[in-house]
């Protein structure tokens, strides 16, 4: 194995990384771009 998460990005309202492995796929980080 290598010593880096194998990583997912998703877009759509937001901007979504998800980490995939052997025990399944899990929301790593959401990322938005509103302001206020």
């Amino acid at each position: 194995k290598g010593a880096f998460p194998d990583l997912l990005a998703t877009s759509g309202d937001y901007l979504r990384v998800w980490q995939t492995g052997d025990s399944g796929t899990r929301l790593e980080c959401l990322l938005n771009n509103v302001r206020n």
